[in-house]
């Protein structure tokens, strides 16, 4: 994987993160065909956050207004070509939206900003969405969003005008293995390491029957691992 490569990669983890903080305020569910996603104007800011205004865009490919066939009903249609800057290809998505009490050019803009939303789906961003993982019971238990936000940031980047991008999450064993194993620390083979440093961190012994780390010690474990991520990636090459 080059160093382009490796930094879209990363650019389209934390606009991911981003969304998934967001949740589940940034979802809606088309009350038409019942598509549980996220909302077009969260993904653009998210968008903008991290790789910056103008260093992503999209182009408008077509653009009309066709019946439903139901009872005098229109529908809105778009295609749409997004790019990223420095990125070879551009992913085009088609979107749609009804045309409500005749506003068409709230229509219009509705079925554009669809169209974005899925053009960007070619380069995982908002994959969450497409794996079924936006519904209800993704959010069953309410005491995860209740918790004290983490003290620090479990990722920093810089977008294309070089301004941070701080990426906050609600942190869970899960996370912090995946963290750890993109960076090397750990496997599926070595899970006892990942064990060992969140006892370290803790105090305490923490194994998969047991784990009572609490927010802020998750936090500092997710931080510890980034912090560990160049050495991580010096070691693989």
């Amino acid at each position: 994987m080059t160093q382009t490569q490796s930094d879209l990669a990363a650019q389209v983890r934390a606009v991911n993160d981003l969304l998934e903080a967001g949740e589940p305020s940034n979802i809606s569910t088309d009350e038409h065909s019942g598509y549980t996603g996220y909302k077009p104007q969260f993904i653009i800011d998210a968008m903008n956050d991290v790789f910056g205004i103008g260093m992503w865009g999209f182009e408008e490919v077509s653009s009309e207004i066709v019946p439903t066939g139901d009872k005098g009903g229109l529908l809105a249609v778009a295609q749409v070509k997004v790019w990223l800057k420095d990125v070879q290809g551009a992913p085009v998505g088609w979107g749609q939206n009804r045309v409500t009490r005749g506003d068409i050019g709230d229509a219009r803009k509705g079925a554009q900003t669809d169209a974005i939303k899925k053009a960007l789906s070619y380069f995982s961003i908002g994959n969450r969405a497409y794996q079924g993982l936006l519904g209800e019971d993704s959010h069953a238990q309410p005491t995860r969003r209740v918790e004290p936000k983490p003290a620090r940031p479990q990722t920093t980047l810089r977008n294309g005008h070089g301004s941070p991008v701080v990426v906050k999450q609600q942190h869970t064993p899960k996370t912090l293995f995946e963290q750890g194993k993109r960076n090397g620390l750990w496997s599926e083979k070595s899970i006892s390491k990942f064990y060992a440093k969140a006892s370290e961190i803790s105090g305490r012994l923490q194994s998969q029957t047991h784990w009572d780390m609490t927010p802020s010690e998750m936090a500092e474990m997710a931080q510890q691992i980034y912090e560990q991520m160049p050495a991580a990636v010096a070691g693989a090459n």
